[in-house]
């Protein structure tokens, strides 16, 4: 579990600094022992939308958006970047 914290943390740092594709290995890595985690799901939905992988976001998005439902603070931030793809 402690690996897979780090790995979610290396993935909000690389998609701050623009590294799209490492973002979502380290990502993905979470997925791979934590599969609906929801932060994971939304970073890596992130990831795509900012790559212009459009329709793999969204599926990501998605499944956030069902794995967050009992955390408010998840689910805003998840719609909220639901809404930023919808303008793409």
């Amino acid at each position: 579990r402690d690996v897979a914290l780090m790995n979610l943390n290396l993935t909000a740092s690389k998609l701050r600094c623009g590294q799209e594709k490492q973002a979502i290995k380290h990502g993905e890595s979470v997925l791979a022992t934590l599969p609906e985690h929801p932060k994971a799901l939304y970073r890596l939905g992130q990831a795509y939308t900012q790559l212009g992988e459009y329709e793999q976001a969204r599926r990501l998005l998605d499944r956030a958006e069902a794995a967050s439902a009992s955390d408010a603070a998840m689910l805003s931030s998840v719609r909220k970047e639901k809404e930023r793809l919808q303008s793409r």
